[in-house]
């Protein structure tokens, strides 16, 4: 509710979001390329304060991943900056880092 309250305002929401956004591009595993509740869940609050997946407007179709699941031996982007569509025009770089120490890679913009 905090989020929906909040979308007049602009907005750059960043984190470890554990779910796929996009399970067809943004998941390593053809046998898990499934919807999940928390994809939906993203894709619900992203329509309902108009944000965009900031990293994937800039790489459309590009496959890079920021989680290793080791115990299945697949690549996931679980890692995201959502930012208000309004911000759109003022970023000019969003990068996934390598995974070095952490099972995460990190995600960053540059405005």
């Amino acid at each position: 509710k905090l989020l929906l309250s909040l979308s007049h305002l602009p907005i750059i929401l960043g984190g470890d979001f554990n779910a796929v956004a996009d399970p067809e591009i943004d998941r390593s595993d053809i046998g898990r390329r499934r919807w999940g509740a928390g994809g939906r869940t993203i894709a619900y609050y992203m329509d309902a304060v108009g944000l965009v997946d900031i990293w994937r407007v800039l790489h459309p179709g590009e496959r890079d991943y920021t989680h290793l699941s080791r115990a299945h031996d697949t690549w996931s982007r679980l890692d995201y900056i959502l930012i208000s569509e309004s911000l759109f025009t003022t970023v000019r770089e969003a990068r996934i880092a390598p995974v070095v120490i952490s099972d995460h890679a990190w995600v960053d913009i540059m405005i």
